[in-house]
């Protein structure tokens, strides 16, 4: 289950006092940041539902302010309308580890590998001690490496060469609900941003 981005409203002082504060927010243009996108960052970091720094590490890749790491999923675009023509990049908070390693072993080849990876145990605890290193450490690492790991998004609109940063969802919510929050709680210039980035591709 995501976490619901839906979140309270907050005052100008706590924004102002989170980019003043928070080491991952450090010379980001706060100026691409919507009011919607502030709000959910003053609501991460108040009630601590997952690290802040989960999101402002990919911020600070995509804005080339520090080295590309391994993001969880490479940026993408929106598909379909509402959101299409939106740009996307998954960030993976812990909560989606179980989320993760459950995913992989649905996989077809999961049987082959968890019998490869023990075939050569020399007895029953070596064995017990493969099998678990396979379906934890191992699956997610190969998930990983795949670049296939899931998590919460980041949306923005490539806007004059500029990255404007829209909002945070969840993959548990349908595109329509993601789009109207944006569009009811994202000031003028952001909704103008928005409707811009959606509806340049024609319908």
């Amino acid at each position: 289950m995501g976490i619901n981005w839906s979140v309270p409203r907050c005052t100008d002082d706590e924004i102002l006092t989170l980019f003043k504060d928070h080491v991952g927010l450090v010379g980001i243009d706060r100026t691409r940041f919507s009011r919607l996108f502030c709000e959910q960052l003053v609501h991460i970091d108040h009630s601590q539902e997952l690290c802040l720094f989960a999101v402002t590490d990919i911020l600070q890749e995509l804005e080339k302010l520090k080295p590309e790491g391994q993001h969880v999923k490479n940026p993408g675009q929106f598909k379909h309308l509402p959101l299409r023509g939106l740009m996307h990049i998954h960030f993976g908070p812990g909560h989606f580890i179980h989320t993760n390693l459950m995913n992989e072993q649905k996989r077809p080849d999961n049987q082959n590998r968890v019998e490869k990876a023990i075939e050569n145990a020399q007895n029953l605890d070596d064995a017990i001690k493969l099998f678990a290193h396979e379906m934890t450490f191992g699956s997610y690492k190969r998930r990983a490496d795949r670049n296939g790991l899931t998590g919460e998004w980041i949306i923005y609109a490539k806007y004059d060469k500029r990255n404007y940063y829209l909002s945070l969802a969840s993959h548990d919510e349908t595109d329509q609900v993601i789009y109207d929050r944006m569009v009811e709680r994202c000031e003028d210039r952001f909704r103008e941003v928005l409707i811009t980035a959606t509806t340049r591709l024609g319908s």
